[in-house]
């Protein structure tokens, strides 16, 4: 897999140094108010299974709605695959049957006399451009934006607008992540029309009371708070610093936002500001303006049953809504960066975001028949070990830094998902600490190589050093509590990757979640992941190995979400609520001691419900306000029954507004006196064979030399069509798929392996 550089008629897309033509430095993101025209809409489409490099002049167009994935508009079909690739492994080439779209339409400028840029948010896998018939520039990187100075392409009046895009590149070994695999303009592609000497990067820093900014260009910049109201005002050039008399700390329980307003000629950019601060403590607890926080976590990729990749803004407010209902605080963008709206939404509803660049290279570890692990250290067919793709990862994390690096929520960088870790991984986390020193890094492989020295005569020492957060996947709890009680480990401890909620699963939250709380360095966690990823086929949900023409596939792997595809819950979804919510209950002495899990949140914002069931009658219930404040117990009078027939419990819910946002149900360790029945026995009759039991309506006969019944007879009709077996047999869950493959139990899904029992029947007499 040697890459050989020079190569004659090399196709650029095909070149590892070849990762951009003419695209502008990424700088953060803001689209002014005035001067952006969306080109998002119905364009000219024509389709390609084999890559044409000539000219296409054939005007018998398409037509394809912008944004959207081709597979779901009747090009090619959906394919959904975890690790594997769905081409060979060959670096840095890509099949020769390379299929393309060309994507073209028309547009409008009024006024040519200022800077016109064009934005694409996200091309898979990469994109040529062309402005009135001449080549403008490249770019790959797909779920990373890409922006082209144009003013020189275009003129006054009608312009067109051509983009090539290709569904595999070079970039593509970088993006096999565990989806569904699509292609084509698949985010938001706008125009902006900007006056000369217009801004271009704005860096925005909190430290203590004061916003320090750092930008390429002169502008007038009023800082409003979230009531509206102008705080400041002042003419800045390049830099500027803003004092703030006791500012309101931003947090996910109480997401408050300041807002800077530049004014330059007649453009207007806004940018809000959230004053926070995230580090480790000395008991390695992750602190948010001081205060010990938990991250309660889910994995979002960016999936929609009709749409893929395509999401809407009520699309994301409705994940983002429901995942607050159901008590999740932070989320990983897994495992790319979302769209720019959707960090925008997190800061302004509140969530902890650890934003994970464009880059999972999984397949390199099967890249052979059998597969071959993570084979990664110093080994450069991994393209994290091989110094050719250093460039190409320092492009991935520097873009996704520059274009998200304002937002309030973002705690964490993470340099990508299940890539190994080689030299280039760790040049992207020297490149991050040296450029942001007011956010956690992250990296899974790195902990992961970590852990591995510790099995193997520290062969990869010095690998937990280059993070601040110690991240693994699905790691048990046991072996958790060793890590956490072994006193040479000194990091914070996160689950990145938690309770693959498949099927009838997630499991054991809560009892994750109960040894989270007994330990201040186990710092939490996200659940994988947030919702199914299917295509809807006819009103069918499909997944993996539905579609024709995949060659690779893994199955409903996909549909592992905490909620369906269509957002509705499921039984883990509750489970993950009540795991994650802010009130628990215990009952100590007679007294019911209620503990507030917020961390910024008084219980007093909320209603607070008990009961008291006895025998299934609620007994007792009332209503109150708790004034407890974040993290502390407060002890609620009750009077508690001293006996019962069946059973006593307490219940207690926690109430904003209408919606239930915590509960607890205890049960009462107090005398049962239970209820006296008048029964007639059964005629009970037994000879060598047999035992028999008989009474009104039933009949039961019980084998003696089986040990089992054989007979059950109501109402004189046999209820049983063989004796009955003891078995061991339960049909399997999704998860125990790979338990099937370690195992070798060849027959789990026809239950044989597991239901090869003999009987036993001895003789006390």
């Amino acid at each position: 897999m040697k890459y050989e550089k020079g190569r004659k008629n090399m196709r650029k897309y095909e070149d590892i140094n070849f990762i951009s033509q003419n695209r502008e430095p990424q700088r953060s993101y803001y689209i002014p108010e005035k001067g952006c025209i969306l080109l998002n809409g119905e364009w000219n489409f024509k389709f390609f299974e084999y890559d044409f490099e000539e000219e296409y002049t054939d005007k018998n167009w398409d037509k394809i709605l912008v944004p959207s994935c081709w597979e779901l508009c009747g090009y090619e079909n959906p394919n959904y695959a975890n690790v594997a690739y769905p081409h060979p492994v060959n670096p840095p080439y890509v099949p020769t049957k390379n299929p393309m779209g060309i994507y073209e339409r028309n547009f409008v400028i009024a006024d040519d006399d200022r800077e016109t840029y064009i934005v694409f948010e996200g091309v898979s896998s990469c994109l040529e451009l062309y402005i009135n018939g001449e080549y403008v520039g490249f770019s790959q990187g797909s779920h990373l934006q890409a922006e082209f100075n144009i003013s020189k392409f275009v003129k006054k009046g009608t312009n067109s607008v051509l983009v090539k895009v290709r569904k595999w590149c070079v970039g593509s070994y970088l993006e096999d992540q565990d989806f569904f695999r699509f292609h084509g303009i698949f985010r938001d592609v706008y125009l902006l029309s900007r006056p000369k000497g217009h801004i271009k990067d704005i860096k925005i820093v909190t430290e203590e009371n004061c916003i320090k900014i750092d930008f390429d260009g002169t502008a007038r910049i009023d800082l409003y708070n979230a009531e509206k109201q102008k705080i400041a005002e002042i003419d800045a050039n390049k830099t500027a610093e803003i004092e703030v008399d006791a500012p309101v700390l931003w947090n996910a329980e109480k997401p408050y936002l300041y807002e800077l307003v530049f004014t330059y000629k007649d453009e207007i950019i806004k940018q809000k500001v959230g004053f926070v601060e995230y580090e480790i403590s000395e008991k390695q607890e992750f602190l948010v303006n001081g205060v010990p926080v938990k991250i309660k976590g889910v994995n979002h990729h960016d999936t929609h049953p009709e749409n893929g990749w395509v999401m809407s803004d009520e699309d994301i407010l409705q994940d983002l809504y429901l995942m607050k209902n159901l008590n999740i605080n932070a989320i990983r963008t897994s495992h790319y960066p979302p769209t720019p709206k959707f960090l925008e939404m997190c800061d302004e509803i509140g969530f902890y975001v650890m934003l994970e660049t464009d880059l999972e290279e999984h397949g390199f570890e099967n890249r052979y028949a059998g597969g071959t692990g993570y084979d990664c250290l110093e080994n450069p067919e991994w393209p994290c070990s091989n110094p050719e793709w250093k460039d190409v990862f320092l492009d991935r994390i520097m873009r996704a830094y520059h274009r998200d690096k304002n937002h309030a929520s973002i705690f964490s960088w993470s340099i990508g998902n299940e890539s190994g870790h080689g030299e280039n991984s760790y040049e992207m986390l020297k490149w991050l600490r040296k450029e942001d020193s007011h956010r956690l890094l992250h990296s899974e492989d790195a902990s992961r190589m970590a852990d591995f020295s510790e099995r193997y005569d520290n062969i990869t020492s010095g690998y937990a050093e280059r993070v601040d957060i110690h991240s693994r996947m699905y790691t048990s709890i046991d072996e958790i509590k060793d890590k956490l009680e072994n006193p040479e480990f000194k990091k914070p401890y996160f689950l990145c990757e938690y309770s693959h909620a498949m099927g009838n699963g997630p499991g054991d939250v809560c009892d994750y979640w109960e040894t989270l709380y007994g330990y201040p360095n186990f710092i939490g966690g996200c659940i994988w992941e947030w919702a199914d990823h299917t295509v809807i086929v006819d009103g069918v949900p499909k997944y993996g190995g539905d579609f024709e023409g995949e060659m690779t596939y893994d199955g409903n792997f996909c549909c592992d979400g905490m909620v369906f595809h269509n957002r509705k819950l499921k039984a883990g979804s509750l489970e993950i609520k009540k795991a994650y919510q802010g009130m628990e209950c215990e009952l100590s002495g007679g007294e019911l001691i209620v503990e507030n899990r917020y961390d910024f949140t008084n219980l007093n914002e909320f209603k607070f419900k008990y009961e008291i069931k006895l025998d299934g009658e609620i007994i007792e219930a009332k209503i109150d306000v708790l004034d407890i404040a974040p993290h502390e117990k407060k002890v609620v009078k009750i009077t508690l029954p001293d006996k019962c027939q069946l059973g006593a419990y307490i219940n207690c819910f926690l109430y904003d507004h209408d919606l239930c946002v915590a509960q607890c149900q205890i049960e009462l360790d107090i005398e049962k006196n239970k209820p006296i029945f008048e029964n007639t026995a059964a005629n009970v009759t037994e000879n060598n064979n047999f035992i028999i039991f008989c009474g009104e309506g039933f009949e039961y006969t019980f084998s003696k030399k089986l040990g089992t019944f054989v007979s059950i007879k109501r109402n004189g009709e046999e209820q049983l069509s063989a004796p009955i077996k003891i078995s061991a047999w339960r049909a399997p869950t999704d998860n125990e798929r790979n338990i099937k493959q370690k195992w070798g139990w060849y027959n789990i899904w026809e239950g044989e392996n597991l239901n090869r029992q003999f009987e036993f029947v001895y003789d006390s007499s």
